[in-house]
């Protein structure tokens, strides 16, 4: 898929040369142009999708401030890079904290590709951040609405997207296969009953309208094969900052069961009806002074009596249930007392022992001249009606048993095991559970580990504390990923279920718990007061496991979503501490260069406190030099940009160069250095320059931590296939909790000892990168503060053949020539900078004329046609590059030889430099020698 890129820019050069840069550096990159306001403006309104916003500063009619509000209002997820010639450090900063991502100078344009892939990488990390923060909120409400059992699904419908996503158990509840459904209303619409669709879709619109936040309703579907079945839902609209509606999340619960029973019950009760009505109900006439009982035939056999009997009162007692007889009795007795109705419901044994219930009504009538009274009513069997209420009274006990679960769930916020804890306590008296056992994956995954349980002695835990996969019931419920259920465990034969006997355990169900595919673990329930489960409650207990999975899936989600916000500020700061060490580390330099200048303006520049001046300014030159270089060859490192030059070299020659380097910093501080080589030759295949700067960055780290006088100790031992080099030291040691990261950029134990000896904390950092492209690793070691350090390098060992022949070194330098007087034209924003080389040119002999911005520089050069011009790149209103191209376009100007002058060295540096039509490219800062050679190549022909 292509990176889409809007690009806001007015120089056509410009353009071209950034949409060349970024076909070879972003494949593949769809580039869209914008030249100016009204057309950027157009495209960032429209309809239409960028990964990447890039700019100039300065445009005619628009600026970068401007471009960057409207990027933010309209599109303020897409990365915002400014491109432009020339942005100061208080701009760039001020940029940055406005809303922009990055900026890249146009002289700099290597760094455009990388900063379009942080960008990219850093919105892909937010999106991913906000997809887990939305994921652990959608896993909320959905174990929120969670309200019933067994055959159950939940759907989330993303309005804006006209998008719907199901759970595989919803799809299961519709009779479809798992992944087939299409992700639309109108997929949800067609399987439902169409006078039922269009009721639910009226309530949904009333909702809507109204900023409703819950909905209940119940709908008929269609299953595939035709049948209907009946669902229950209840969801929860949620809607955006200005009422928007913006998803709708709900669980579909199957209660087809229940309303058959229901109708059932309707038929009964109309049955009732109907056959009071029709006379088909049992009739019975009670005389209870003396006893007798009169009954129809229907009246026996709804008591389990044969047509033929003769019952007597006496008898229709004997028969009623003895928990039942007592209440019965009474409510007889106190019907005719007060002459009130009677009615009741109770139980009756048959004469074969089978059980009914009945439901009769009387009513006491007085008798004939003061005669007493008698009962007279009906009896009816309701023994179907008795099942059917009581099953709905356990689908409602169990509705509110997982209620309570997921409220458990829901507020479980501590550790797993307090969450299964709080889970057991709330289910188990009502469900007469005895024993859990929770199981989670080791982390290779090779066997499953306890990590709560209950009911098992405390002593015996330990012995189930792990189990293979495949071992026992939980182990091979974890390697098939079914459900298993034990009964009659203590009679039971099977080898899975032996470890539990010992518990006292007779029933025993096993699920496993899963998110998607992956195996969160196991959770077991048992009893040790029946045999077997009843198919509700084992319905029960595997929508109790299913929520277990799903609360354990949100807290993974919060934890990695906690995770990554932490890693991404814990990296802010670091870059934050890094910046600030920068900005010190720079300063430190310029308070003596600065003393010295005034040093050398006090004493005229004579005399031996001026020449103490200049080589203190030397060194401190260097010093920024050194930290600027050390800063590049890292960033070269993690781009993957940095060549080595590899040779077949000796490890003598490596060592000798970097205690060379590290040797003033040793001395100075007054530490004895011990060097132990192999005493055969030892051959590398590697970079001399780099491998010497690995151990002097050792032996310079060791220094600069180990108080004065210390010893420093470098190794090195050939073992098979590899050359070892340690550097040991007395120095002030590292703390356990910084070794894992004592390679890490930017990264220092000590502040304080950081700041006393210099340095930007990337030396190691250099040393880990620079040794991993050799092919070879480096760890550190210490015992902790005060026992000094040892630091490791393994490296391939090359042949044992000596070398073929020596190469004598580049040297590199130049012989000055100091040529002829040359017209010179010096450009530069920096005016003290332009000054500095103006006087050098002029004491050298030349002619020297300046300007300092681009516009001022083509101006000059068509005033003076210099035959020289020295090109700072980066300048306000026109950078060097542009000015550059503008003189080559005039008449005159492919005589002058132009050489930019940049602090960038990159090739891609000098290729720019080369299309702007500069004939070289130096970087500051430019020797004397560097200097009077060019002007002795300078042919000028006007």
């Amino acid at each position: 898929m292509s990176t889409v890129i809007l690009h806001l820019e007015d120089s056509d050069l410009d353009a071209e040369l950034i949409a060349q840069r970024l076909s070879k550096a972003v494949a593949p990159a769809d580039l869209v142009r914008a030249r100016g306001r009204s057309e950027f403006l157009a495209l960032i309104t429209a309809d239409r999708a960028f990964d990447v916003i890039l700019s100039d500063y300065q445009l005619p009619d628009v600026d970068g401030l401007e471009a960057l509000e409207l990027s933010r209002t309209h599109r303020p997820d897409v990365p915002f890079i400014f491109v432009s010639g020339a942005i100061g450090e208080e701009l760039a900063v001020d940029l940055l904290k406005r809303g922009a991502t990055d900026y890249v100078l146009k002289h700099r344009l290597e760094r455009l590709a990388p900063a379009i892939g942080r960008a990219l990488a850093e919105a892909r990390e937010r999106t991913e951040r906000q997809r887990a923060e939305r994921a652990v909120r959608a896993a909320n409400e959905r174990l929120a609405l969670a309200q019933s059992a067994g055959r159950s699904g939940v759907f989330d419908w993303l309005i804006p997207e006209g998008r719907v996503v199901w759970s595989p158990e919803l799809e299961d509840l519709y009779g479809i296969p798992r992944g087939s459904f299409e992700q639309t209303y109108e997929a949800w619409e067609r399987r439902v009953v169409p006078e039922d669709a269009a009721a639910v879709g009226a309530l949904v619109r009333r909702c809507i309208d109204e900023r409703a936040e819950i909905a209940e309703y119940e709908f008929r579907v269609v299953l595939p094969d035709g049948r209907r079945k009946w669902i229950a839902a209840k969801a929860q609209f949620l809607f955006g900052p200005l009422g928007v509606p913006m998803r709708m999340v709900g669980i579909n619960i199957d209660i087809h069961e229940r309303k058959e029973i229901e109708q059932r019950l309707r038929r009964s009760e109309e049955g009732l009806r109907l056959a009071h009505e029709a006379g088909t109900l049992g009739a019975w006439d009670l005389d209870p002074t003396t006893g007798h009982l009169t009954c129809s035939d229907v009246c026996k056999a709804n008591f389990g009596l044969a047509p033929h009997a003769a019952p007597s009162y006496a008898a229709l007692l004997a028969a009623i249930h003895p928990d039942d007889r007592t209440a019965v009795r009474a409510r007889i007795e106190r019907a005719l007392a007060t002459r009130e109705d009677y009615d009741a419901r109770y139980r009756v044994v048959g004469p074969d022992g089978a059980l009914r219930w009945v439901h009769v009504r009387g009513r006491a009538v007085n008798g004939h001249d003061g005669t007493p009274p008698r009962m007279t009513g009906v009896s009816q069997d309701v023994s179907d009606q008795v099942r059917d209420e009581e099953a709905i009274r356990r689908q409602n006990e169990h509705l509110r048993l997982l209620a309570d679960a997921a409220e458990a769930l829901l507020a479980a916020d501590g550790s797993p095991e307090r969450m299964m804890r709080d889970l057991f306590a709330r289910v188990a008296e009502r469900l007469g559970l005895t024993h859990y056992f929770n199981y989670e994956p080791s982390e290779d995954g090779s066997e499953l580990v306890l990590l709560s349980c209950a009911g098992v002695p405390a002593a015996e835990v330990a012995g189930i504390r792990r189990l293979t996969l495949g071992q026992a019931v939980c182990g091979t419920v974890a390697l098939t990923r079914r459900p298993h259920v034990a009964t009659a465990v203590q009679t039971s034969a099977d080898p899975r279920v032996q470890l539990v006997k010992a518990y006292g355990i007779r029933a025993y169900a096993c699920s496993p718990l899963l998110a998607g595919d992956r195996l969160l673990g196991t959770l077991s329930f048992a009893t040790s007061t029946r045999d077997a489960f009843s198919d509700e409650d084992l319905n029960v207990l595997r929508t109790i496991c299913h929520y277990v999975a799903m609360a354990k899936e949100r807290h993974r989600l919060a934890a990695e979503a906690h995770d990554r916000a932490e890693r991404l500020k814990a990296e802010d700061r670091r870059k934050d501490e890094f910046l600030a060490l920068l900005a010190h580390e720079l300063r430190n330099p310029l308070a003596p260069l600065r003393h010295g200048l005034e040093v050398i303006r006090l004493t005229g520049g004579a005399g031996a406190p001026a020449e103490r001046a200049r080589d203190m300014m030397g060194r401190q030159l260097a010093h920024m030099v050194r930290l600027i270089d050390d800063l590049l060859d890292v960033s070269r490192i993690s781009q993957n940009k940095l060549h080595l030059q590899r040779t077949r070299l000796a490890l003598a020659d490596v060592m000798q160069s970097a205690v060379e380097t590290a040797r003033p910093l040793i001395d100075a501080a007054g530490h004895a250095l011990t060097v132990a080589l192999p005493r055969d030759p030892v051959f590398l295949d590697g970079d001399l320059t780099r491998l010497a700067q690995v151990f002097s960055n050792l032996l310079t780290n060791s220094a600069k931590y180990t108080p004065r006088g210390g010893r420093i100790a470098l190794d090195a031992v050939v073992r098979p296939g590899a050359l070892v080099v340690t550097v040991r030291d007395t120095g002030i040691g590292i703390p356990a909790s910084y070794l894992p990261r004592i390679f890490d950029m930017f990264s220092q134990a000590d502040r304080l000892v950081e700041r006393a000896t210099g340095g930007l904390g990337i030396g190691l950092a250099l040393v880990k990168g620079l040794v991993e492209m050799h092919g070879g690793k480096v760890e550190a070691r210490s015992d902790g503060p005060g026992t000094g350090s040892a630091f490791t390098v393994w490296l391939p060992l090359s042949g044992p053949e000596a070398p073929a022949g020596a190469v004598p070194a580049a040297d590199g330098a130049v012989p000055a020539v100091r040529g002829p007087k040359r017209r010179v034209l010096v450009v530069d924003d920096n005016r003290d900078a332009a000054e500095a080389l103006g006087l050098m040119l002029e004491l050298l002999g030349n002619e020297v004329h300046s300007a300092h911005d681009g516009l001022e520089a083509v101006e000059a050069a068509e005033r003076v046609r210099p035959e020289l011009i020295f090109m700072d790149v980066g300048m306000p209103r026109l950078n060097g590059l542009d000015a550059a191209a503008r003189i080559r376009e005039r008449s005159w100007g492919r005589a002058p030889t132009i050489i930019a002058l940049t602090g960038w060295g990159q090739d891609s540096d000098r290729d720019r430099s080369r299309a702007a039509g500069c004939n070289g490219h130096l970087v500051k800062p430019v020797t004397l020698a560097d200097i009077e050679r060019l002007i002795g190549e300078v042919s000028f022909q006007p």
